[in-house]
């Protein structure tokens, strides 16, 4: 399956504000709006969008202040039995789950059961909200009843946050026969958080692999124009032996080819850049190549060209 995965959209923008806590209210699935009994002010708005990975589904919202009650009518009359882990990027939220309170600051991770009470006072926020059917949650190992409440703290969840985040961005280019590897990753990445985080929940060596490769993959992002960035600075700090980092990177063709390869999108983005006056020999010292000579030996075996005649190239197509 190739097809494109499904992404629905919501926007109480052109509406009335009056009008625009009831359109959120009353929107169908996917939206977590009829799930409860909820009260906003004048200025309430919501901006939001929902990407489908099969039964998983992954909810962005932008949206004003919210008192939100998921009370036993609620439960009974809509029969919601699913796992919802809402990582709050901005804003704060507060309340009970069952008389278990509530805290969540910007950063941090609610996780609730939503066949079970809870009440949550929002601030305007921006938030992402994974949502699991149980039985798929409870195949993991994940036990709703106990983690109802459940803070996660920004420290336990930054891979799963990263993650998150970066599917946002990626989601209008992905194809149905990738979900099945973006939604193991997010089960990997969801039991490492939520063991950090202080549950009693399963968690396999794929899932652990796959933690150890996001964080070697976040600090060559973050340290890629550095000259201590290397094989044991990336094995110290993600905590995994030399042969399981190569391992790890055995589908990328290699750490090294790894790092070269973002190394070489960062020239290519500043060649193409006509407002960019940097000297091949400045990128090339930037980006860790020996000089100007070895990126243009390195460039031109890459991409057949080099780096000038691809600046020239580049701004000849923009005129």
């Amino acid at each position: 399956m190739t097809g494109a995965i499904r992404i629905a959209r919501f926007s109480t923008e052109g509406l009335a504000a009056t009008d625009r806590h009831e359109a959120w209210r009353n929107r169908n699935w996917p939206s977590i709006g009829p799930l409860y009994e909820s009260r906003a002010g004048l200025d309430f708005h919501n901006r939001s969008m929902a990407v489908s990975l099969g039964s998983m589904t992954l909810l962005y919202s932008h949206h004003g202040s919210l008192l939100m009650e998921r009370t036993s009518a609620s439960v009974r009359r809509d029969g919601t039995d699913s796992l919802a882990i809402c990582v709050v990027l901005d804003g704060c939220a507060s309340g009970s789950a069952l008389g278990r309170d509530v805290t969540i600051n910007a950063g941090d991770a609610g996780v609730y059961d939503m066949a079970r009470q809870l009440t949550l006072v929002s601030s305007a926020a921006t938030d992402a909200t994974l949502v699991i059917p149980r039985e798929q949650a409870k195949a993991r190992g994940i036990n709703l009843r106990a983690l109802h409440g459940l803070r996660m703290p920004g420290s336990a969840l930054s891979l799963l946050r990263s993650n998150l985040s970066d599917l946002r961005i990626s989601a209008p280019t992905l194809t149905l026969d990738k979900v099945p590897g973006y939604r193991e990753t997010i089960f990997d990445l969801l039991s490492v958080s939520l063991r950090a985080a202080g549950a009693r929940v399963l968690v396999t060596p794929q899932a652990k692999n796959t933690a150890a490769f996001h964080q070697a993959r976040a600090l060559i992002k973050s340290h890629l124009a550095s000259p201590h960035l290397s094989i044991h600075f990336l094995c110290k700090h993600a905590g995994v032996s030399r042969s399981a980092l190569y391992r790890l990177f055995e589908r990328e063709g290699g750490v090294f080819a790894y790092v070269w390869k973002l190394r070489m999108e960062q020239v290519i983005q500043a060649l193409s850049d006509p407002l960019s006056r940097q000297r091949i020999g400045d990128l090339a010292e930037r980006w860790g190549f020996a000089d100007a000579s070895h990126l243009s030996r390195e460039f031109s075996k890459r991409y057949g060209l080099t780096p000038r005649d691809f600046r020239a190239d580049a701004r000849g197509a923009g005129s």
